[in-house]
């Protein structure tokens, strides 16, 4: 992350102050840093919160826990049986269900 050296000065309005540090307390960060990201990313309701990330982190890492364990049994056996079919099936489930929750979180935003 490149050194923040370079500050700049605004003029904003008590009611303006008070809705920026809002937006920025409900995401979990600084006013400075949802000023930072706001402007890089263009628009401010893109900005997804620490804790969204960790939810989604997290069944990233169950997910492709269980399809090592099925990638170990397949070379084992080098076929699929019935019990790893269906925890695809559950995998591809719970992938949809992660997908559409981050659909209803950024339509929300």
């Amino acid at each position: 992350m490149p050194k923040k050296d370079i500050a700049i000065t605004i003029r904003l309005s008590k009611l303006q102050l008070d809705n920026l540090k809002s937006e920025a307390k409900k995401y979990n960060i600084g006013v400075s840093e949802y000023i930072r990201r706001a402007s890089i990313q263009g628009y401010y309701k893109t900005i997804l919160n620490d804790s969204f990330y960790n939810d989604i982190l997290y069944q990233i890492n169950k997910i492709g826990n269980n399809l090592n364990q099925i990638a170990y049994k397949v070379n084992l056996s080098n076929k699929i049986e019935l019990d790893s079919l269906k925890k695809l099936v559950s995998i591809e489930k719970i992938l949809n269900s992660i997908l559409l929750d981050i659909s209803k979180y950024i339509k929300k935003c």
